[in-house]
């Protein structure tokens, strides 16, 4: 009887042992993907950070091309100087640009009677 009693233990054991080497197994499963959902994910962060830079990129290159096309078309009498009458213009239609700060007063000094082109500078 007692023999009986041991073997049912152990039978109810072992499918313990069993049950908890599965759930041990299913819980490695589930690490080995999540560590693989982090690097991917990583991964991915990584991706968004190139993508941001490249846009930052693009932007200035635009605000850069579009202060430049405002500068010659300041530039209403061709003479490649900026003017105070022009520069107004300019800082006028630079102030509505989205996205762009003036110092007017710095700036103006910086582009009064410079090139068109030194806008940039």
């Amino acid at each position: 009887m007692e023999n009986k009693r041991l073997a049912h233990n152990i039978d109810e054991m072992s499918e313990s042992v069993q049950g908890l080497k599965d759930i041990g197994d299913a819980l490695e499963v589930i690490n080995k993907q999540q560590g693989q959902s982090v690097d991917a994910f990583r991964q991915q962060v990584e991706e968004q950070r190139n993508i941001l830079a490249g846009m930052q990129n693009n932007l200035t290159a635009k605000i850069i091309d579009n202060l430049l096309s405002l500068a010659f078309g300041a530039d209403q009498n061709d003479d490649q100087i900026i003017d105070p009458k022009e520069a107004d213009d300019l800082i006028r239609h630079i102030t509505n640009m989205s996205g762009v700060q003036v110092r007017e007063d710095r700036f103006r000094a910086a582009i009064s009677g410079q090139p068109a082109d030194n806008v940039i500078d």
